[in-house]
């Protein structure tokens, strides 16, 4: 009778000591099926972003050059306007029109907000791009502050205009002054608009070496401007692109706003919402 206890007693044993193997096995199986199934969302995800970025990046390369280079063509053709004035006593107005300055800017504008809400909506891909939001940011409002009311005034009767009916209205030559004064301007926003062109391209590679670097085995070099005071967009310098973003015109403004909606709120306030924690 012993000898029988004793065996189905060893034989329950082995039956616990077999089934811990397989309950681990079953475990790990588990656990590397959850890790590869995160694995395959993250590379999904990361597609994503690596498509839909550059895409986004790349309409807005376009649309500020697109900007930027017909105030460069507007500018010839005044140049040119008033110089065979001089001459000839010839007005010829140049083949820009106003209305198509608003449009460029109006889709400039678009692609700016595309890309900057993408860039915010992908951010736990890699958390460093955020430095990249804010550098579009900062260079998008400061075209929006050179696009202004004076340089508007100045750009409008430079130019030829066309009532809907087709009729031309009559075009007065601008002065050299004024030629002169609009040269400025169009140096001034330019610049951003530059600067955006080559910040949407510095995205793309370093959406392509995030992304494809490991497939390829390769990294793109970054940018070297000519102009060594022009800043480039790289997750390896983000601290040093956060410092000089702090000095940025927009990010003053911010400052200034959030110092005004701090001082209009009670202190009860500030300190249940958590203002003081900072953005």
């Amino acid at each position: 009778m012993d000898e029988v206890w004793i065996s189905g007693g060893f034989t329950v044993l082995a039956a616990v000591l077999g089934f811990g193997p397989v309950a681990w096995q079953i475990w790990s199986q588990g656990e590397q099926n959850r890790a590869d199934a995160r694995l395959a969302r993250r590379q999904a995800f990361n597609e994503e972003l690596y498509k839909d970025g550059v895409l986004a990046a790349r309409r807005l390369a376009n649309s500020a050059s697109s900007f930027a280079t017909a105030f460069a063509v507007l500018e010839v053709q005044l140049k040119i306007a008033v110089d065979e004035h001089k001459r000839t006593g010839i007005v010829r107005p140049p083949d820009k029109r106003y209305p198509e300055f608003l449009e460029l800017n109006k889709r400039f504008q678009e692609d700016l907000v595309d890309l900057v809400f993408l860039i915010e909506e992908r951010l736990i891909a890699e958390p460093k791009l955020e430095v990249f939001r804010r550098a579009f940011l900062a260079r998008g409002h400061d075209v929006r502050v050179r696009f202004d009311v004076e340089m508007q005034n100045l750009l409008l009767p430079s130019m030829q205009h066309v009532l809907a009916d087709g009729t031309y209205i009559p075009y007065s030559v601008p002065s050299s002054e004024t030629v002169a004064r609009l040269e400025k301007k169009f140096f001034e926003i330019n610049d951003p608009l530059y600067d955006l062109t080559s910040f949407a391209n510095d995205l793309i590679l370093e959406l392509q070496n995030l992304h494809l670097g490991d497939v390829f085995g390769e990294r793109n070099d970054h940018r070297v401007p000519l102009d060594p005071r022009k800043t480039v967009l790289r997750i390896d310098r983000h601290e040093e692109i956060a410092k000089w973003l702090e000095e940025t015109p927009w990010e003053a403004e911010n400052r200034k706003v959030e110092a005004r909606v701090r001082a209009g709120l009670p202190q009860s306030s500030i300190a249940d919402s958590g203002v003081n924690g900072g953005t």
